[in-house]
């Protein structure tokens, strides 16, 4: 339990901080900054985290990202790279994966793990009543394309799809809190921690991490277009393969007869059923455009906060009171 005034500084949803109170993540998190901070809810409060996942290091955004963070008036105080092996994926998106199809986990396996990923914490400049985490979200930009605006994060890194969406944020305080859990262990989440709370700006470290990231994977083009049009031939030459199984030739060679969306998603299907890997970011960026990434009949089971939520700014808080 989280005392009241605590509670209103740490997140507008109730749901999410019944849920985090029983959260391993949340606790073990939130005991830890109670050693490392005289004040851990002003850390959460003053800091947000921004993860610039694969996507971003493949299509070269990392920089872009960096720059609109500084124009927006975000200061970088920490940077680390963080692999997203599967586990750490559905721990970060655990309130939220059980609305997700099978494709969607089958796909977040494939890249989230292919190179690490950059962990930047963040801080706003000057004294902001709302917390960080809050206004770098509401710049952020929503998940969908389609309802991205000019001068959001993520509508200037690209409009590719629903899941290469390129960068995660933290919402609220509380997901500050429980994220630092997610990503690091304990010995590496003081260090970060103790880091932050200086407030030095770490930019050109960050620059120097997101060259390192660059080296580890080679640039990819993101749209689907061509990532179909070489998926297509990559599943061509497998049906002429006269060393892959008969049965695997004759499916490739059935879904390529077929049109457009309807073909690319017969062809990825056979290829999945025959054990087959495609060439890894084409197979992620048609597929990502074919296949359903949400279950219509499942709700997250922790909403959206969006800074609507937080206006006017919280009261101020009590003393932490864990039970």
């Amino acid at each position: 339990m989280i005392a009241n005034g605590v509670a209103a500084a740490l997140s507008r949803d109730a749901v999410k901080l019944a849920r985090y109170g029983e959260d391993t993540y949340f606790q073990e998190s939130w005991d830890h900054l109670g050693d490392l901070c005289t004040e851990p809810v002003d850390f959460a409060h003053r800091h947000g985290l921004v993860l610039l996942k694969p996507d971003a290091v493949v299509s070269r955004q990392l920089l872009t990202a960096m720059d609109w963070l500084a124009d927006n008036g975000f200061r970088i105080v920490a940077a680390r790279p963080v692999l997203m092996h599967p586990t750490r994926v559905r721990s970060l998106w655990y309130f939220q994966w059980n609305a997700a199809t099978a494709y969607r986990r089958r796909l977040a396996d494939l890249f989230m793990a292919s190179v690490a990923s950059m962990l930047l914490v963040l801080r706003a400049e000057g004294e902001p009543e709302l917390p960080t985490s809050v206004l770098v979200t509401d710049g952020k930009g929503p998940t969908a394309p389609a309802e991205r605006e000019p001068g959001q994060l993520r509508y200037l890194l690209g409009q590719y799809s629903y899941l290469l969406n390129q960068v995660h944020t933290t919402d609220e305080p509380a997901d500050v809190v429980r994220e630092l859990a997610v990503y690091l262990d304990s010995a590496d989440r003081a260090v970060l921690v103790t880091e932050a709370a200086e407030g030095g700006d770490r930019r050109d470290a960050a620059r120097e991490l997101a060259a390192r990231l660059y080296a580890q994977a080679p640039a990819r083009d993101l749209t689907v277009e061509p990532a179909a049009r070489r998926l297509r031939v990559w599943a061509a030459q497998l049906a002429r393969d006269p060393g892959l199984a008969a049965e695997a030739r004759a499916d490739l060679a059935d879904a390529l007869a077929l049109d457009r969306y309807d073909g690319l998603r017969a062809v990825l299907e056979a290829a999945w059923r025959h054990g087959l890997d495609g060439p890894l970011w084409d197979v992620v960026v048609v597929a990502a455009t074919v296949f359903p990434m949400k279950k219509r009949a499942h709700r997250n089971l922790i909403g959206t906060v969006t800074a609507a939520d937080w206006t006017p700014a919280p009261t101020p808080y009590d003393r932490v009171i864990i039970h």
